[in-house]
């Protein structure tokens, strides 16, 4: 049996044991449309990025959300922060389902993580199901992260995500920044 098969077998089981308590269930592919679709015009640049907005909207919308339940991102420390190899994986279905384009992929640094059409029609339908407020308040924080950049996003998780960094050069040379927005 592939291992794609069964993360769809885990997630239907999960969905089918949630119904009863009333929880939204977001599978990870889902959540890496609705990142993408906060801003639709606005690709995300680089890999480690892309995994790490993924990460900073799970970690501040939906991880202590008691209305919803979003699948396991199978999250571990690298020397940058939070990565997940599930995340990418599932970027690289997207993108071979037709939903998802990734472009410059043969360089992590450079590539361009946006909706296909179609991405955008299914993200969009993902998005409005979100409480309104939360819609809103999800596209102001892509919004930041994106205004951020690379190394602002790099020096962000950094900060705040410490037990997610190994010892690296990058994280020895941090900056201590004082960030404008939380929602927390």
């Amino acid at each position: 049996m592939s291992t794609e098969l069964s993360v769809w077998e885990e997630l239907a089981a999960i969905q089918d044991k949630l119904r009863d308590f009333d929880k939204a269930v977001l599978s990870l592919d889902e959540l890496i449309m609705l990142v993408l679709y906060a801003q639709p015009d606005k690709p995300i640049k680089g890999k480690t990025v892309f995994v790490e907005e993924i990460f900073i909207i799970y970690d501040v919308f939906f991880k202590k959300n008691a209305d919803f339940y979003v699948q396991n991102g199978e999250y571990y420390a690298s020397e940058s922060g939070p990565y997940s190899d599930k995340v990418v994986e599932l970027a690289s279905i997207l993108r071979y389902s037709g939903l998802l384009v990734i472009e410059n992929d043969r360089k992590d640094q450079d590539a361009l993580y946006s909706l296909t059409k179609f991405g955008r029609i299914h993200a969009e339908e993902l998005f409005l199901s979100l409480p309104e407020k939360m819609q809103t308040e999800i596209i102001e924080y892509r919004k930041n992260l994106d205004e951020l950049g690379h190394k602002g996003i790099l020096a962000y998780v950094q900060e705040k995500y410490e037990n997610y960094i190994v010892k690296s050069v990058v994280k020895s040379k941090r900056l201590k920044i004082e960030w404008g927005f939380d929602f927390e």
